[in-house]
């Protein structure tokens, strides 16, 4: 049994272990992406501190006058600190692309100076090196395909952790001294061992959780599974976004007003996203982040007529099933943000703890695998000449 086990770690990783390699590279550079890009782009991240402040259809206004032609603006983010400058966003994907390139049509942020509707600049996302960095981490650029590679690697590399415990387990209590701490001095050989038997027992908490958290992007069944397994059922809705109807009822600023509303609703959110609708026949969506005052990550939706700014309905937090709070929080969890650097650096040193199991176990196998190929042919039998075949 012991046999097949180790036979099934050796040949999942060697499948597996480039995938979990570059994702595990990537994914602890883009654990810092605002980070990142706030030291890239300080100009435009940070604006000076005033008390004066324009509204959200002015903002929309100059993001969409400043916008490359033919590109509208399919979401606002304003935050509530006032030195943080308000974000712009048009995006458009192409659902039949067969790589990053083609399959992303665009995707440019316009910053604007929230006191004073001022353009700070227009970033390109799609060509941007930190943007790219997360795509090569979820799909290796590759679109869908590469989504559902990075997916299965993940899937291979739980069932790797868990196999690679079960191997690790010590069956005396002389064995498990040498399964915690490394031995020092020795051979270059037991050193990339302990490494990859010690260190990997050490992080296998945050190695399950960042694989476990990271296949929801995926597929829809797995994370209706995960939320079934929480709550008993797969919903992750309480209740259907509302269709606005016609009224004869409008204001002169609909995304101010319903901005205004959510603060009032939700005076103590950190930032607010808001949903430009296409037209007047989709609703409006204003969507509220909080400070993590609990475990989760808190996040409530605001729906608004488009024309008359009117509510039609909400998604609080306090509302909302385990397995919705837990669907919310996701990201934050994956990539350590949830309460912010001291968790980032451990997403950091898991993410490059993965990438280096595949080395390490490479680095153990490669040589013995040489060795046996070497000894199978010393002790083949040497090839008969065409003398010695008979006539």
């Amino acid at each position: 049994m012991r046999r097949l086990l180790v036979r099934l770690h050796r040949w999942i990783g060697l499948t597996s272990g480039l995938v979990v390699f570059v994702a595990g590279v990537s994914g602890a550079i883009y654990v810092w992406e605002q980070e990142l890009f706030a030291l890239v782009h300080p100009h435009l991240v940070t604006v000076p501190a005033s008390s004066s402040a324009v509204s959200a259809d002015s903002l929309l206004a100059s993001a969409r006058r400043a916008m490359p032609q033919g590109r509208p603006v399919t979401r606002m983010i304003i935050y509530g600190n006032p030195r943080r400058a308000a974000i712009a966003q048009s995006q458009r994907e192409n659902p039949e692309g067969r790589h990053y390139f083609s399959q992303l049509r665009w995707f440019d942020e316009v910053y604007l100076d929230p006191h004073t509707g001022d353009v700070l600049g227009v970033a390109d996302r799609k060509h941007d090196w930190i943007y790219l960095t997360r795509n090569i981490h979820t799909s290796l650029l590759l679109a869908q395909w590469g989504e559902w590679i990075v997916g299965v690697a993940t899937l291979a590399f739980i069932l790797m952790c868990v196999v690679g415990l079960v191997l690790w387990w010590p069956r005396t209590r002389t064995v498990l001294s040498t399964r915690l701490v490394p031995k020092l001095g020795g051979r270059w050989k037991r050193t990339v061992f302990d490494a990859h038997n010690i260190f990997g027992f050490y992080g296998l908490a945050g190695l399950l959780i960042v694989g476990i958290t990271g296949p929801v992007w995926t597929w829809r069944w797995y994370t209706d599974a995960i939320v079934w397994t929480l709550t008993g059922e797969a919903r992750l809705v309480s209740q259907p976004v509302p269709t606005p109807r016609r009224t004869p009822y409008w204001v002169s600023q609909p995304l101010e007003t319903a901005l205004t509303s959510t603060r009032t609703l939700a005076p103590a959110a950190q930032r607010y996203l808001i949903e430009v609708p296409a037209d007047d026949r989709r609703v409006l969506t204003v969507g509220a982040v909080f400070d993590r005052e609990s475990l989760w990550e808190e996040y409530e939706r605001f729906y608004f007529h488009p024309v008359s700014a009117t509510l039609l309905g909400d998604e609080r937090f306090d509302e909302k099933n385990l397995g919705m709070k837990w669907r919310n929080s996701n990201y934050g969890i994956h990539t350590g943000t949830l309460f912010g650097w001291p968790t980032q650096i451990v997403a950091t040193l898991v993410s490059l703890l993965a990438a280096s199991l595949p080395l390490t176990g490479a680095t153990i196998w490669l040589p013995r695998w040489m060795r046996r190929r070497s000894g199978t042919r010393q002790h083949a039998p040497p090839k008969a000449r065409a003398t010695d075949l008979p006539t």
